[in-house]
């Protein structure tokens, strides 16, 4: 009997899509092509790949003739426009940092109908350039479908679209499709010698290529939003008091101040430069975080740990937007998460009971709770979702697993 797959592409319509993108994000970016071996490779095939820009499923595919098969978060799926592009891509929809079975299902029937699947093993588009620690289940993936893997790396696409940024940069990204998994070697080796493989491959520090390239990454405001990813001072400690205006980032509590310029680094003419990068920024602030939550918790300190006001949760089941649950205040105590409202008591939420936290686009912080899955809004755009995300997700490894 025959297979039917739903999400085969309709090729007309990702033709044109993916030349019209070809055209602009070109026009954008300077892109440039180190090495390619699946120019001699049939589908289907595996491609994964380091995920540090918005754009990398379309442009890692530009080097590529055939569309790709992308498992993709489901919440894009709920997008009218976006979601209807995914369909036409004959992208799959997958929940993020959960097993889902239906998506591996539909995994196996695109190898089935010889498409190219392409997965980004870290699960998230990184905050820092440097490759997110990879998930354990893509290996399993890789065994189960037992097809030729290709590791596309990227260089230079988080310096021309940082996850915290407003705005793109003109700037360089190079790409190198290498074939680092065969079938037969595959079949040789384990589920844990091919994690291991995987995770070499894509080992990637943006920061420690650019020290060496120093290209130049143009554009507007290049600090503007920039505390969504830096939320600590370096200088005060202050939590949550960063600020950015232009390609400066300040502290509204001690003063201190950093310039972000085209290379992508932070400098200082007038004070002390604790960092002279985002990454080694965000190294401290979360290894600070830790020590201070293990010193908090030692000492059996009741106090409110984080605070913000201006919250809205909405809720989603099955996919459907059902309501705006709650508005106020949120705050992190003890082992809970708590929305305080001015007319209906509060929302508690179990540190223990929430599963799949992560953040959405660059400011949207979410997770499922008993089944039900939350997002979480801020109304001031400087408020950090990626902060409660840090420090909720420390306080969980630290203390509650």
């Amino acid at each position: 009997m025959k297979n039917k797959n739903k999400r085969l592409p309709n090729k007309i319509i990702s033709g044109l899509f993916l030349n019209s993108l070809r055209w602009y994000l070109g026009n954008i970016f300077s892109l440039n092509l180190e090495k390619n071996d699946t120019i001699k490779l049939n589908p289907p095939y595996l491609l994964i790949g380091n995920h540090a820009n918005f754009w990398d499923g379309v442009l890692v595919n530009l080097f590529i003739k055939d569309p790709i098969c992308f498992l993709v978060s489901d919440e894009y799926f709920r997008k009218p426009l976006l979601g209807w592009l995914l369909q036409i891509e004959g992208s799959i929809p997958k929940k993020k940092f959960f097993a889902d079975f239906t998506a591996i299902k539909e995994a196996l029937k695109a190898k089935e109908t010889g498409r190219i699947i392409g997965i980004f093993p870290g699960g998230n588009r990184n905050w820092d350039g440097s490759t997110e620690e990879i998930l354990f289940p893509t290996a399993k993936l890789i065994k189960m479908l037992n097809i030729p893997v290709v590791r596309v790396l990227s260089k230079g696409s988080y310096l021309t679209y940082p996850r915290w940024a407003n705005f793109k940069r003109r700037g360089k990204i190079s790409y190198s499709y290498d074939l680092i998994l065969t079938n037969e070697k595959i079949q040789e080796l384990t589920v844990e010698d091919i994690y291991r493989e995987v995770t070499k491959s894509l080992s990637y520090r943006e920061y420690d290529y650019q020290r060496t390239a120093m290209n130049k990454y143009m554009g507007k405001n290049l600090a503007e939003r920039l505390e969504l990813f830096l939320f600590l001072c370096p200088k005060c400690h202050q939590i949550g008091s960063l600020r950015s205006r232009g390609d400066i980032l300040s502290c509204q509590t001690c003063g201190y101040e950093v310039k972000y310029n085209q290379y992508g680094f932070l400098s200082s003419e007038k004070q002390h430069l604790y960092f002279d990068n985002p990454d080694d920024w965000n190294q401290w602030q979360i290894s600070w975080i830790k020590d201070f939550l293990e010193k908090s918790i030692k000492n059996g300190s009741q106090e409110t740990l984080l605070q913000d006001k201006g919250v809205n949760i909405t809720s989603i089941i099955k996919q459907k937007i059902l309501e705006q649950v709650k508005y106020g205040e949120l705050s992190l105590r003890g082992k809970e998460l708590i929305l305080k409202t001015d007319t209906s008591g509060a929302l508690h939420f179990k540190l223990t009971m929430i599963k799949g936290l992560n953040v959405q686009y660059n400011n949207q912080l979410e997770f499922y709770y008993q089944d039900e899955l939350y997002k979480f809004n801020f109304d001031n755009p400087s408020i950090s979702a990626y902060k409660w995300y840090k420090i909720i997700k420390l306080y969980q490894n630290i203390f509650l697993i």
